[in-house]
């Protein structure tokens, strides 16, 4: 089963699709589905994560809304992967304490888990 985000006016719901061809340009000219409530999902195993920077803590720079951040504080997703290429991954990034970490970071170059605080 896959689901793709959409957004509602600052929140984000996983919402399942069948096909690629479900999905059609939306809020931010990012492709997504369109809203049907039977399929938007009450759990998610592992969920891809995109960011403008990404440090090695797992926290992340989006483009300053908190979409994700609301929805992975409100919904359940076991493992969390952060979606960047090489050259927006840095050693920290500012973060608030509500921000939440992503558990994986994955490059086009390799893939690391978050280092833990000391």
């Amino acid at each position: 089963m896959v689901a793709f985000p959409k957004v509602v006016g600052k929140e984000i719901f996983p919402v399942m699709v069948n096909s690629l061809k479900e999905l059609f340009p939306g809020k931010f000219g990012v492709r997504e589905p369109s809203l049907e409530f039977d399929r938007i999902l009450t759990g998610i195993d592992v969920a891809f994560i995109p960011g403008l920077a990404f440090d090695r803590y797992g926290f992340r720079i989006g483009y300053g809304g908190g979409y994700y951040d609301r929805f992975l504080n409100s919904f359940p997703v076991k493992v969390k992967v952060g979606v960047c290429f090489s050259f927006q991954l840095f050693e920290k990034v500012p973060h608030d304490p509500f921000d939440v970490p992503v558990d994986y970071i994955t490059t086009e170059k390799f893939w690391t888990r978050r280092k833990e605080w000391n």
